[in-house]
């Protein structure tokens, strides 16, 4: 007999269907720009019978996928591609994006929502991509209508559209790393890699996919428009290649960068202990050490539940069947209530037990 759904499990089902369509629907232009369609997303909304709240929050992100394509078709018409979407002048599309000198070696290909750049030398040498991004103060995915975006482009002036770019190193870089990755293997290993025709050019080839998949997610994190704590994780989650056997572990390094990242915050905190115990020696009273004091108090707790909603991560993600680990990054990059990690933590634990139920 099968088992009742109470309404938790119900909402993380239908959270699911949400990530699912989300998956779909930016899959989809990945592959072809004309998905960024009213038609398109009106199909996958059917298809996945989302809530009324899930398709206002699909329909806001339709909206600001079409802007983002919308940009990139702009420097499209106005800088031509090439048959593999290479565009035709690399340098033009840099320079009128960053409003800086265009490096000499680099080319630009079109992924309809994003523009990456691929850099013949990299001087990042802790990363192998990075998500551009910029600092202004709008979002022209969102505060500009795209015409308006457009107008300053055409006029020189400064915009936002850094953030559907990514950048990475050329070839050559990724088969020089390939080959330090090789050498350090043992003997063994190698002689493996060498039998199933996995040399370093093989190697290379898989890397740069992977590295690109990462960048890309990230820009998609940012058409999404939805600001959470898990940025590393939901980007390594999708950019991973799981057609090999068992769960690729790579997929938590980036988990353990955000887990970095937020434990960093966690030095002003050490600072504030500092200067309360320095107040303490005076022996006075004040309203605002107490406010101090909440402070280092919710900062530890919130690290808390950072870790809490972390380990729940990793236990989904390592039951999820591996064809839906990439639509997963979805479901984090969506859940909400990212402020709140307590409620997210004990979401997952519902969902782990979904996992649990439909493994048996």
């Amino acid at each position: 007999m099968e088992r009742s759904k109470d309404r938790r499990e119900y909402l993380m089902e239908k959270s699911l269907d949400g990530a699912r369509a989300l998956y779909d629907f930016f899959e989809g232009l990945r592959n072809d720009p004309n998905c960024s369609s009213e038609e398109f997303v009106s199909r996958l909304t059917d298809q996945y019978e989302l809530t009324p709240n899930q398709q206002i929050l699909f329909g806001n992100i339709a909206l600001r996928a079409s802007r983002a394509r919308g940009i990139v078709k702009y420097f499209e018409d106005r800088f031509g591609l090439d048959e593999d979407n290479y565009f035709q002048d690399p340098h033009g599309v840099y320079e009128c994006l960053t409003r800086k000198n265009s490096p000499k070696n680099i080319s630009a290909v079109s992924g309809n929502i994003a523009i990456g750049f691929i850099r013949g030398r990299w001087g990042r040498q802790n990363y192998v991509g990075i998500a551009n991004g910029v600092t202004t103060a709008w979002d022209d995915l969102l505060i500009h209508p795209l015409k308006e975006t457009i107008s300053r482009l055409d006029n020189g002036k400064t915009t936002a559209c850094g953030d559907v770019t990514y950048s990475l190193p050329n070839m050559a870089y990724f088969e020089r790393l390939a080959k330090k990755r090789l050498d350090a293997e043992s003997d063994e290993k190698r002689l493996v890699r060498s039998m199933f025709g996995r040399g370093s050019t093989r190697l290379a080839e898989e890397m740069s996919v992977e590295v690109e998949n990462h960048e890309f997610r990230h820009v998609i994190d940012r058409i999404i428009g939805v600001a959470h704590p898990f940025g590393e994780f939901v980007a390594d989650l999708y950019g991973v290649d799981y057609s090999n056997e068992g769960l690729n572990e790579n997929v938590f390094w980036g988990l353990e960068r955000d887990s970095r990242k937020r434990k960093s915050s966690l030095s002003s905190t050490e600072r504030i202990k500092g200067l309360i115990a320095e107040f303490e020696k005076t022996g006075l009273q004040s309203a605002g050490v107490d406010k101090l004091r909440r402070i280092v108090v919710s900062s530890e707790r919130d690290f808390d539940n950072f870790l809490s909603a972390a380990r729940g991560l990793i236990e989904v993600t390592r039951k999820l069947p591996k064809e839906d680990k990439k639509m997963f990054s979805y479901f984090v990059s969506t859940m909400g209530d990212h402020d709140n990690l307590h409620n997210f933590a004990d979401r997952l634990k519902v969902l782990e037990g979904i996992c649990s139920c439909n493994s048996e």
